[in-house]
């Protein structure tokens, strides 16, 4: 059963990405946070452009987001999604 609103993996990759035929796409990394154990996926495209990767956050309701959930106020994730640093 699909809850109205929610956001696939799939759903924002295609919305991201945009993938077909000619611009095929793969998972190039997977994991978890190491503060909080939240899931990501480094998805890649193949465009005509040259390649194009974004990273997608798994969320407490089940939603994938292009924005990692927020565990604290002052929070900055750095590009490689592996490690974050939390300011008081």
């Amino acid at each position: 059963m699909k809850l109205a609103g929610s956001r696939s993996l799939r759903e924002q990759v295609q919305k991201w990405l945009a993938p077909d035929v000619t611009t095929p796409i793969r998972i190039a990394q997977y994991g978890r946070l190491h503060l909080d154990g939240t899931w990501f996926v480094l998805v890649e495209a193949a465009a005509t452009s040259g390649p194009c990767s974004m990273y997608f956050f798994r969320h407490s309701d089940g939603s994938w987001n292009v924005y990692p959930p927020a565990f604290g106020s002052g929070t900055i994730y750095l590009s490689n999604a592996l490690f974050v640093n939390t300011f008081p």
